[in-house]
């Protein structure tokens, strides 16, 4: 499975969560979540408070074309551990699985 097949698996999952919750993942919670992924990949110099307050979709953080691939990987880590953490998301077994194996 690679970057984009998790982003896609993600994404369906957080409709999911979404379509039996519908404050299952707030505006206030996907700040949160987007800081967190960007802060422990020292990638938060990449966008600016208001960038991510404002105007970005979680899934948005992955479309910076000089991210390299080992990057992605550390930001779906961290995206993984603090979804499953702080959400009732119900994640595949094929991302859960690609999470234990990175």
């Amino acid at each position: 499975m690679d970057t984009d097949e998790v982003i896609s698996e993600i994404g369906t999952a957080m409709e999911n969560l979404l379509e039996k919750d519908e404050n299952g993942f707030s505006w206030d919670l996907e700040n949160k979540v987007k800081k967190r992924v960007l802060i422990d990949n020292d990638l938060y110099h990449l966008y600016s408070d208001r960038e991510i307050e404002e105007q970005m979709y979680w899934y948005s953080l992955f479309d910076d074309p000089e991210l390299t691939e080992k990057q992605k990987i550390g930001m779906l880590r961290t995206l993984i551990d603090k979804l499953t953490q702080w959400t009732e998301i119900e994640l595949s077994d094929d991302v859960l699985l690609w999470r234990k194996h990175i």
